[in-house]
């Protein structure tokens, strides 16, 4: 890659500060409570600690620290947050996964991307879910539940893909290069210079979302239901 797109990464997501990283600070900082039985209700948008567990670190394979949370997403549902740190190496992961049930009925979420502020609209993915980027065609399949948003949702898939370009440039220039005029276009959509664009969110098990607003007209937001498939619930561990 060329300088100056190293200079042009630099600046993906530091114009702001994402709404979940300041969620991610939330979570780090806090304790395990003994219960008392006395309601605040003005705590109850606030991530509760329900366990920690000692975990192995992926990272330096020494040992670090599973937390936990219990929070309510607004005009979605209660979720689960398993956000890790290790004290040894400083790495750091959150994943999520749903706090509730199976949903009787698959969904699948469209929505198309305008505007700036576009870029911070909230998606829970869970692990069943698949995220497609149609406008450039970039699927990403099932597997790890996330909680981000469109901004960390492109950024993720131009990090992914710039992984190994630089051998990938010296094997088989061809392909960096097709993948260049990918990580390209994500770049512009990252810096806010690429509208409009397409996302859509299929969760065979209902438990995925993107956040809507009242201001979604003319098919910017798009939501439907389907049944599932014999072979969707047996991926999903469900009987017939």
């Amino acid at each position: 890659m060329a300088e100056s797109d190293e200079i042009d990464r630099a600046d993906v997501g530091e114009s702001r500060e994402s709404p979940f990283a300041t969620l991610q600070k939330r979570v780090a900082g806090l304790k395990i409570q003994e219960s008392d039985n006395t309601s605040h209700e003005e705590e109850d948008d606030e991530p509760q600690v329900v366990d920690r567990i000692e975990s192995l670190c992926i990272n330096c394979e020494d040992n670090g620290e599973t937390r936990l949370f219990l929070t309510k997403i607004p005009y979605f549902r209660e979720i689960i947050i398993m956000s890790f740190s290790c004290d040894h190496c400083g790495f750091e992961n959150t994943d999520i996964q749903s706090a509730g049930q199976i949903q009787e009925r698959g969904a699948k979420y469209t929505f198309n991307v305008t505007h700036v502020d576009d870029m911070e609209r909230q998606i829970i993915k869970s692990d069943n879910a698949i995220l497609r980027l149609e406008t450039l065609d970039i699927e990403v399949p099932a597997g790890r539940g996330r909680l981000t948003n469109i901004e960390g949702v492109v950024c993720d898939i131009l990090k992914d893909l710039e992984a190994g370009q630089r051998q990938r440039k010296k094997e088989d220039p061809d392909l960096w290069q097709k993948i260049d005029d990918l990580v390209q276009s994500l770049l512009t959509m990252a810096l806010n210079r690429n509208f409009p664009f397409t996302i859509t969110l299929d969760d065979s098990s209902g438990n995925s979302w993107i956040e809507p607003s009242s201001a979604d007209k003319d098919g910017k937001y798009l939501k439907s239901e389907y049944p599932r498939t014999p072979e969707q619930n047996a991926a999903l561990g469900l009987g017939e």
